[in-house]
């Protein structure tokens, strides 16, 4: 049996409505690793963006990641005002052996298009501002105690900690990550929040029609209990990233960031950004530069801790928490009012990371 023929089958039960005469699905892959995804776009009449979407993990075993999404989604569908900026979940299940969610299709434009395209504007500042807002919403939509903590995903920092064989075949020792650690323990008295684990804009989609944020998508990194909320740094790095493409004379991730933290401005976008998220989330003394080393040691063992493998990106952050423990001006920077200077050393690691 096709997908097509599964979906018209079984569409009544899906979506609570007649199934349509005719619909048209469209096959991608989300990546090429085999713990991808892969999405088939389901199209109906003449709309120009998908009606629903059905992600399908490419390979049977890892499918966890997909029901770590759709629960990630159901909780978030019973809070009124997240509800219309998520991809409303209908339904889990296998196909041919292999995990799918059915999810609603939301139309827009990614926010890291626009930035790539538009810099940093007036314009492209009410968009990043309006998706703090809606982070903070996110974050605080499942605030709990240690003792009601059910764990969907792997707490990357408690599980190096014990493993500490990643840290050093990544060239690093616990004692170098160590001071920036009682980060991850200290937050807020030991509450647990709702993170979305990709929070980029990428997965952040703008209506072109109201100019606003229209959705959050891709929550296969969700999980109810983060000790530290490090969606906030993860924006804000790839801020920094899809602003500075265009003009750096650098290609990878990691080298246009550091290169980026010469560039007038944009300490003080980290700053805005962080301080506008502070202020809202309601952390006392929430530490940006400790938030940061934490949130890329995430990004670099996380995928490795999950699948057993690690990705370009993985390697990306990895270099990037690198420099930031190496560099010991950057951190008391970034928490600061002062400017940084890439120094000529620091020029040439970025470049030959580049």
């Amino acid at each position: 049996m096709s997908i097509k023929q599964y979906l018209k089958k079984n569409w009544k039960d899906f979506f609570k409505e007649e199934a349509p005469d005719d619909f048209d699905c469209v096959l991608l892959s989300s990546c090429l690793e085999e713990y991808g995804n892969d999405l088939i776009l389901i199209f109906l009449d003449r709309l120009h963006y998908p009606k629903y979407i059905m992600k399908m993990c490419r390979t049977p075993e890892y499918g966890f990641k997909i029901e770590r999404e759709y629960n990630g989604l159901l909780h978030l569908s019973k809070n009124a005002f997240l509800r219309k900026y998520i991809p409303y979940p209908y339904k889990i299940g296998t196909f041919n052996g292999s995990s799918f969610v059915i999810q609603g299709g939301i139309m827009g434009k990614s926010l890291h298009e626009i930035l790539r395209h538009k810099g940093y504007t007036s314009y492209t500042k009410k968009l990043i501002n309006q998706s703090i807002d809606l982070l903070v919403k996110i974050n605080l939509a499942n605030i709990i105690s240690e003792t009601g903590c059910d764990i969907t995903s792997v707490n990357v920092i408690d599980t190096l900690r014990k493993q500490n064989d990643f840290i050093r075949q990544a060239g690093l020792s616990y004692s170098d990550l160590e001071p920036f650690l009682e980060q991850n323990d200290e937050v807020d008295g030991g509450r647990y929040f709702f993170t979305h684990g990709d929070f980029w804009g990428a997965n952040i989609l703008i209506n072109p029609s109201s100019n606003e944020v229209s959705g959050i998508i891709d929550w296969e990194f969700s999980n109810t209990c983060s000790k530290n909320p490090m969606d906030i740094i993860w924006f804000i790095l790839n801020i920094l990233f899809a602003i500075n493409t265009k003009k750096s004379a650098y290609s990878s991730f990691s080298s246009i960031i550091i290169h980026s933290l010469s560039i007038p401005g944009s300490l003080d976008l980290i700053r805005d950004c962080f301080k506008r998220y502070a202020n809202q989330i309601g952390i006392k003394d929430l530490n940006c530069g400790k938030l940061l080393i934490c949130t890329l040691i995430e990004m670099s063992f996380r995928e490795i801790l999950t699948y057993g493998k690690s990705n370009k990106m993985d390697k990306e952050c990895l270099s990037l928490l690198r420099f930031f423990i190496a560099d010991k001006h950057i951190i008391p920077a970034v928490n600061s009012h002062e400017n940084y200077r890439l120094t000529d050393k620091n020029k040439k690691q970025a470049l030959k990371r580049g």
